[in-house]
């Protein structure tokens, strides 16, 4: 039988054990909305009012926010643009480090933070004119960075949030979601470099065959895509669920 101090023990020890998960959990909290501040305060600071979807049949593509690059780019010269999605908490300062870890734990403007930012593979052009750029940001519960990706694997949403713009001081990029999935981190969804034209069009027919949802959009060799990352809600730390769009305006 336990003694009663044994008993006394292990009770302590499992007050304490609950108490520091306690403390864990609430200074996780407080991080995360240190986060959710700096990019609330992002967009106040920088961004203009969203308006609607735009339109046009224009030789140029009206911009659906109007964003402060100037002050920006004095902040951080890694900032490369801005990804906005209509309607979505997707509305971030997007940055391209020397290296695919830094971003993972600091936001646009250099404060250490369990958020992030979202971030492009170093390994891509600045210019985003590779045939495809890899974006990520992290899976947050509260849906803040790429959190709310992972309901693309649905057709009604994808309907209507079919296109994302990445907004940079001297253009307008629009893109068009054509594929969206589960995937392995180390899948062939991240090939960025292709050694020919066929490869590339290889890569495309499979990344839009797996996808959870039938967009109806085609996608050939002479697109350029955008390939957005973050991690699986549940599952296997590999897991991914990534979406693809093409560009479809500049």
């Amino acid at each position: 039988m336990i003694s009663r101090r044994a008993k006394k023990i292990w009770i302590a020890v499992l007050v304490a054990v609950f108490v520091l998960a306690g403390i864990q959990l609430t200074l996780t909290l407080l991080e995360y909305k240190q986060g959710e501040d700096i990019y609330k305060g992002a967009t106040d600071e920088y961004v203009s009012e969203p308006v609607a979807e735009v339109v046009t049949k224009a030789a140029v593509l009206v911009s659906p926010i109007e964003i402060d690059f100037k002050s920006l780019n004095a902040l951080n010269e890694d900032i490369v643009g801005w990804i906005w999605i209509n309607d979505l908490k997707i509305n971030y300062p997007l940055v391209r480090g020397s290296d695919n870890q830094k971003y993972l734990k600091y936001t646009y403007d250099g404060t250490y933070n369990k958020l992030g930012s979202i971030f492009m593979d170093f390994r891509n052009s600045r210019e985003l004119d590779d045939p495809n750029t890899v974006i990520y940001g992290h899976n947050m519960w509260t849906d803040e960075m790429f959190g709310i990706l992972e309901k693309y694997s649905d057709l009604e949403f994808y309907k209507n949030h079919k296109y994302v713009y990445i907004l940079e001081e001297d253009m307008v990029r629009k893109y068009e979601v054509f594929s969206a999935y589960f995937t392995d981190a180390y899948g062939d969804s991240y090939t960025i470099e292709f050694p020919n034209i066929k490869s590339f069009n290889d890569y495309l027919f499979k990344m839009k065959n797996q996808s959870l949802i039938d967009t109806g959009v085609t996608v050939t060799k002479d697109d350029k895509i955008i390939t957005l990352s973050t991690c699986k809600t549940r599952g296997e730390k590999t897991e991914r669920f990534v979406v693809h769009a093409k560009q479809i305006f500049e």
